[in-house]
């Protein structure tokens, strides 16, 4: 592993346990045992750190949904999701404080605004693909499908959050629940042959799901 993998690496580790505030250039660097000038010649600043991080997990979750090129069935949104919780929970430092993040470094923010509305249109291209291929119903207008993307924007973001506030366990042991809980949005969007789809995934091991 390279020295600037390492760093990040580092970073993530000390972030995910200590939170993005406790956490300083320095630390990482002592964390690591290599001098503060090292670290600042592959990172200038904490800044560039998360930075890279963020978008590490952009990068990681654009090749999860660039597969969606193809035929789309509902097992693989499904699968999607449940990645995109992995993923999240990986990154945790970022969406737990996901609101402080973006109003203390602005470059994420503007990023995440462009990335939103790229998430939004991938989401209308897979409905699209779901409704002509009979699992989706044809009957309700795009503008509820549209609503449908939103809440499952809402919900990715914040649900680390709420795990965190009410439960106790490890938020890692709470990821098929939350995962099939936000998938139940789909339900009333289904036609007969999709809730026979959504029945199937019922007893799904999410734990042992190919996640690509």
């Amino acid at each position: 592993m390279k020295t600037r993998e390492k760093i990040l690496a580092t970073a993530l580790q000390l972030f995910n346990e200590q939170g993005l505030n406790q956490v300083s250039a320095k630390t990482i660097a002592a964390h690591m045992g290599i001098s503060d000038g090292n670290l600042r010649y592959h990172f200038r600043t904490k800044q560039d750190i998360v930075y890279g991080l963020y978008i590490t997990l952009v990068e990681q979750l654009d090749r999860e949904f660039d597969q969606y090129e193809e035929e789309v069935r509902l097992v693989d949104v499904f699968q999607s999701l449940y990645f995109t919780f992995v993923q999240f929970t990986k990154y945790r430092f970022l969406l737990l404080d996901f609101t402080g993040v973006m109003r203390q470094y602005p470059t994420i923010r503007t990023h995440y605004q462009g990335l939103y509305r790229v998430r939004q249109q991938q989401f209308s291209e897979v409905i699209r693909k779901l409704v002509d291929a009979g699992i989706f119903r044809q009957d309700i207008g795009q503008q509820q499908y549209e609503h449908l993307g939103v809440h499952f924007n809402i919900i990715s973001d914040f649900w680390l959050s709420h795990a965190e506030i009410l439960h106790s366990e490890d938020v890692v042991d709470q990821l098929p629940h939350f995962t099939r809980l936000t998938f139940s949005l789909v339900f009333p969007y289904l036609t007969e042959a999709g809730q026979l789809a959504y029945q199937s995934l019922r007893d799904y091991p999410l734990s042992r799901a190919p996640l690509r």
